[in-house]
């Protein structure tokens, strides 16, 4: 199967020898040979050629923390953060990296973002708190979990409430 998907990719780039579905696809394919390596190659060469196309910044991110390079898959993160900061996706791959190489309060945060973009204010609301309880963070950290608790309760329309 995989050399038949081999030889359509081959044709595919005869027609069209830079098309960001084609690297992803080609990408796909070395994956599922189990090169992982070869995959965050080609994709970190898509990216520098296809730098505003989502699904290859997805994509090399995953290829990032299956060989576990969370750093690196952080990194990617927040670079498309930065351009799209309400992608509930990125929050769940970010939560992924965190979970190896963040604190736990990050951890919750990130969960807490995922949830509230994707439209469960109260599951973002458990995160938050459990975040605030497990402490650790530095009293700017805290105040960011504070302020975010506040407002989502306020969009849910309960009263604040103190820790």
């Amino acid at each position: 199967m995989l050399f038949r998907s081999e030889r359509e990719l081959s044709e595919l780039r005869k027609v069209s020898p830079r098309h960001p579905m084609i690297e992803l696809l080609a990408a796909r394919l070395r994956s599922s040979r189990g090169d992982a390596t070869g995959a965050r190659e080609l994709l970190q060469s898509a990216r520098g050629v296809f730098p505003n196309y989502r699904p290859i910044g997805y994509a090399l991110t995953e290829a990032y923390q299956a060989i576990g390079q969370h750093r690196a898959a952080l990194d990617e993160i927040d670079a498309m953060m930065r351009a799209d900061p309400r992608d509930a996706r990125l929050f769940g791959l970010k939560a992924k990296s965190l979970a190896v190489v963040g604190t736990q309060q990050q951890l919750h945060q990130a969960l807490a973002e995922q949830y509230y973009l994707s439209g469960s204010l109260n599951a973002a609301i458990e995160q938050l708190q459990i975040a605030q309880k497990l402490g650790g963070g530095d009293f700017y950290q805290q105040s960011v979990l504070d302020a975010r608790l506040r407002q989502m309760r306020a969009e849910l329309g309960e009263p604040a409430k103190s820790r």
